[in-house]
């Protein structure tokens, strides 16, 4: 498939909602002296992130979907890619730990050096583990997506949204506000 500009953007301003979300999640931008608006403005980053991670997902699914896919090749070409993905992100979250703790940025303790070693289990960086779960799992929803009607998309979406909305009452998105 060739490349799209308008997805091409939306990628863009995805990462730029992400960033924005974790700008006002955990640094340590202090709005108490600011006011109701600063407060305020800090609030709207916070549920950015979540619409930029959503986009992500749904731009490797456009791209993912395909009628005749054969499960087990893609799954060796995946585990693959995947394997990659997860040796990326260890090294990195490797030279982060060092380099935080040689800049003396953060203190070593034992659960920092179990989130180092182990990113994908500590969920220390939880949309990596997600997405590989996702890219992994994309050729039996082919199947699953062939088989469905309109209705039963409309059905499937619904139901996500459910569970995802009661994720924000789970985890205490919506207590915060």
């Amino acid at each position: 498939m060739k490349r799209n500009s308008n997805i091409e953007l939306l990628r863009i301003v995805s990462i730029v909602f992400i960033l924005l979300s974790h700008f006002s999640l955990w640094s340590e931008w202090d709005t108490s002296h600011h006011g109701l608006f600063s407060y305020a403005l800090t609030m709207i980053y916070q549920p950015l992130g979540k619409f930029g991670a959503y986009a992500f997902v749904l731009i490797t699914s456009y791209f993912s979907v395909k009628k005749n896919i054969d499960p087990i090749e893609h799954e060796k070409k995946q585990l693959k890619h995947s394997f990659v993905t997860m040796q990326e992100v260890w090294f990195y979250s490797i030279l982060i730990f060092v380099v935080t703790w040689a800049l003396n940025i953060m203190q070593p303790s034992f659960e920092n050096v179990i989130k180092a070693l182990f990113p994908f289990i500590s969920q220390e960086y939880w949309f990596v583990t997600a997405y590989i779960m996702l890219v992994l799992l994309i050729p039996f929803l082919n199947i699953v997506s062939v088989q469905l009607d309109f209705r039963g998309h409309l059905a499937l979406l619904f139901t996500l949204l459910l569970f995802d909305t009661l994720s924000l009452f789970r985890n205490g998105t919506m207590s915060d506000l």
